[in-house]
């Protein structure tokens, strides 16, 4: 899966013998793996039918923002019978953040509108892409209109992006939807809106 930079990951992999005699042998990384993946611990294995299974402890450690694969060569003695698995890891995870948290639209006259900007920005260290999506009343829209807006932004340039929303109510009362944003982790913002009776 996706880590971040500054941190790391693993998992074990579980070596067994499912034949009749006994089984030694070695993992290794493959030539070409990227060194994001590491093998920290004792890689032979020697097993006897029966035998508890051989855990084999694979660090994912990433230091760019990509993605990462690899693969783990089984070789066992005498020849017949080796495995390999294919790793694969991302480096770098995007986070999604949002200002304002709220949408309170102040009161507007039936014809009228008011606009909020939102930004989304990206306090992660992976590339964020998403959309951005209005749910609920259709007296509130996207400025200008489209039915959705797409993405993109790199945390090493700490790109932003502007979204703005419209309230235009079509009758008196209050109106309720949601931003919905996709992508690290996904985030949602509530409108809310009153029409009221217009000027004479």
């Amino acid at each position: 899966g996706a880590v971040r930079l500054d941190a790391s990951d693993e998992y074990v992999l579980s070596v067994e013998n499912v034949g009749a005699d006994a089984l030694s042998g070695t993992a290794e990384l493959a030539s070409g793996s990227s060194s994001a993946f590491t093998l920290p611990d004792e890689t032979s294995f020697s097993l006897a039918p029966g035998d508890p299974a051989f855990g084999l402890r694979v660090v994912f450690d990433p230091s760019e923002a990509a993605t990462h694969s690899g693969e783990i060569v089984f070789r066992v003695a005498g020849g017949a019978g080796g495995a390999t698995v294919t790793l694969t890891g991302v480096g770098g995870v995007a986070e999604i953040a949002v200002d304002p948290t709220a949408g309170d639209f102040p009161d507007v006259a039936v014809g009228d509108s008011e606009t909020i900007d939102f930004t989304i920005s990206n306090p992660g260290d992976g590339v964020l892409t998403g959309t951005a999506t209005l749910t609920g009343s259709s007296d509130f829209a996207f400025s200008p209109t489209a039915t959705s807006i797409d993405y993109s932004l790199d945390p090493e340039s700490a790109e932003t992006e502007t979204i703005r929303v419209r309230f235009t109510p079509t009758a008196t009362g209050s109106r309720t939807g949601t931003l919905v944003l996709t992508g690290g982790g996904g985030a949602s913002v509530e409108l809310n809106g009153v029409g009221t009776e217009a000027s004479p």
